[in-house]
């Protein structure tokens, strides 16, 4: 058996190399719109985001990439999980990534968003937000169990 080391100009990177996934080739910049088209991408950054909530470039990258996915449930999650991350903290910042995703928006989700700006959203907010990381799910005063009758 024949145990020599090939030499490199052999090896067809091709084959032997597996070029990573999006997530492992993010910019370490703080460059916030990433050219990256990966599908598994908007998934990392939603768990980063959820991981670190206070991360605000993973909250920017997240959102401009839903947003130039042209997926509106995407960039409302997104926006909605920087409003609860932020709170009243990072107003500009806010308000330049609402305005930017305004066009793929429905009309109420703009204006739900908008009441949010001076003083960001809680969590428990009652709006319907699948894709949100960050949303604790609704609290609601209606009753559960009622009684019925007198005993």
């Amino acid at each position: 058996m024949n145990l020599q080391p090939r030499h490199i100009s052999d090896i067809s990177l091709s084959n032997a190399v597996e070029f990573p996934s999006a997530e492992f080739r993010l910019p370490t910049s703080y460059q916030l719109d990433v050219e990256l088209e990966d599908a598994g991408l908007l998934d990392f950054l939603a768990r980063k985001v959820a991981a670190r909530p206070r991360d605000l470039v993973s909250h920017a990258r997240r959102i401009l990439l839903a947003r130039r996915q042209n997926d509106a449930e995407a960039t409302f999650a997104a926006l909605f999980d920087l409003f609860v991350a932020a709170g009243a903290s990072g107003l500009s910042l806010r308000q330049r990534l609402l305005n930017r995703c305004i066009p793929i928006l429905d009309s109420k989700s703009v204006i739900f968003l908008q009441s949010g700006l001076a003083n960001g959203l809680p969590a428990n907010i009652a709006w319907p937000c699948a894709e949100s990381m960050l949303a604790s799910g609704a609290i609601s005063h209606r009753k559960a169990v009622t009684r019925m009758g007198n005993s």
